[in-house]
């Protein structure tokens, strides 16, 4: 739902008179007022957010600590407002859903202003962080430090991966600089792919065209690395032991368990 406290609830759209409620719509289609209300809300709880966030720096800064502070500002998804027909998030993984913002700040290590184009991904921020620290990543662990990015020469351009499942199937969407490949976790098989640089907003899937054998090339290797990767985190997992069960409720009804 969408229901930004006052004054941030009227700061987008404070003359709309309609039925929305911040609530998600229950018909895939709305009238334009109403759509153009819905993103109005969403956008008063992004400078709620903000104002928020603003808080928290002035604290840090009154008791001489945001200096030396690692300050990460990100988000776990987007919202999707029927640019591909669909509403809300786990729906899809187009680039409304998994394109976030992520802003690092330690002014010990990071230059101010430096602003990186290329992709990375949340998975990365652990052995990030722990770079910043100087401690080596987590063993197992997904991602990698994008450091460098930030500091110094440019790093290899990689793929980076979003997962997605629903209604019994799982898809994993497969994403450089130029291209997306969206495959389906157990088989590998192509659902569709888009060029990004042709294509920013995925309106056109040239999944019917094949992939070129560049790209056919990573998204294999990207698909064996990651079975192979949760292969080794599920064996580790089973030796564990069972989730306690408050937490598993709770990444179960964020969607993050699959249903059994």
């Amino acid at each position: 739902d969408f229901i930004p406290p006052q004054p941030f609830d009227e700061l987008f759209d404070p003359d709309y008179t309609g039925p929305v409620d911040g609530r998600p719509p229950k018909e895939r289609h709305m009238e334009e007022a109403d759509l153009k209300h819905l993103i109005a809300l969403y956008d008063g709880e992004i400078a709620w957010t903000d104002s928020s966030l603003g808080e928290i720096v002035a604290v840090l800064q009154s008791s001489s600590l945001l200096d030396s502070s690692i300050l990460v500002i990100t988000a776990d998804h987007g919202e999707e407002f029927f640019e591909h027909g669909l509403f809300g998030h786990r729906q899809a993984l187009y680039e409304e859903s998994i394109h976030v913002p992520l802003i690092l700040r330690y002014p010990p290590s990071l230059p101010p202003g430096r602003r990186v184009q290329s992709c990375v991904s949340t998975t990365d921020l652990p052995a990030t962080l722990l770079d910043l620290l100087g401690r080596p990543p987590l063993p197992d662990a997904p991602g990698k430090s994008f450091l460098p990015l930030l500091s110094g020469p440019a790093l290899e351009p990689r793929p980076t991966i979003s997962e997605l499942g629903r209604n019994g199937r799982h898809w994993l969407g497969i994403r450089t600089d130029h291209w997306k490949v969206l495959i389906e976790r157990e088989t590998g098989e192509v659902s569709g792919w888009w060029n990004l640089d042709d294509d920013p907003e995925e309106k056109h899937n040239l999944a019917g065209k094949g992939l070129p054998e560049e790209i056919r090339v990573v998204v294999e290797r990207e698909h064996r690395e990651l079975l192979a990767l949760s292969e080794r985190l599920q064996t580790k997992s089973l030796e564990d032991g069972p989730l306690p069960a408050p937490l598993e409720n709770t990444l179960r009804h964020l969607g993050y368990v699959d249903e059994e």
